[in-house]
């Protein structure tokens, strides 16, 4: 049984997760809710389940990849809530030229 911390540490992703998704969706950088799901291939009846819920268990961490991959959404924050929401554009080349677009894998470089 997961301890009353871990029950909190899930809680924050989840509503870091939730409110990066309407942040995207309030700039115009994600039309809404169900193309998020579409694209990223989410159940969209667990999707809206869990937001309704925080307490359920639905979110998968599949889920979170692309607001980090394709949106600029901070990791560090997205897990830990500390920083920024979004990512700087100094950062995001950082990333991108420490890791291959196509296989995620390290290039080397930096």
């Amino acid at each position: 049984m997961p301890s009353p911390a871990s029950i909190e540490i899930n809680r924050g992703i989840k509503e870091r997760f939730f409110k990066a998704i309407v942040a995207l969706i309030e700039s115009k950088k994600l039309r809404g809710r169900q193309t998020y799901c579409r694209l990223y291939d989410i159940d969209k009846r667990n999707f809206y389940s869990q937001e309704k819920d925080l307490q359920e268990a639905k979110l998968k961490l599949y889920w979170l990849v692309p607001l980090v991959t394709e949106y600029g959404i901070s990791a560090h924050w997205l897990l830990t809530g500390a920083g920024q929401m979004f990512e700087s554009i100094a950062q995001r080349k950082q990333r991108a030229t420490m890791y291959d677009k196509e296989t995620g894998q390290p290039t080397g470089e930096r």
